[in-house]
């Protein structure tokens, strides 16, 4: 389990729901892929915001992302740590 999804608490369901939400699906087509409905699917997104502090899914995804790629980064360059945050994570 990576360094972010421990540091904010994520549940099993809650990552897939972040994974889903990095290919840009909606909530009806995560609920589809996931076998739940769109009002769960919604209820993980809020629960999700809450626990990276964020109001909008645009900015819990970048809070996830960027302190997934921090943790991938310590002890590189400056130049490096700029060019791996420009990067598509591969997993999550």
């Amino acid at each position: 389990m990576s360094l972010a999804c421990a540091r904010f608490g994520l549940t099993d369901c809650g990552r897939a729901v972040v994974r889903c939400l990095i290919q840009a699906l909606t909530s009806k087509e995560i609920a589809e892929q996931l076998g739940i409905t769109a009002q769960t699917v919604k209820e993980h997104i809020h629960r999700l915001m809450r626990k990276t502090k964020t109001t909008m899914r645009t900015g819990m995804l970048a809070r996830l992302l960027l302190d997934r790629n921090s943790e991938d980064t310590q002890g590189s360059s400056p130049k490096e740590r700029r060019n791996s945050q420009l990067s598509t994570p591969a997993a999550f």
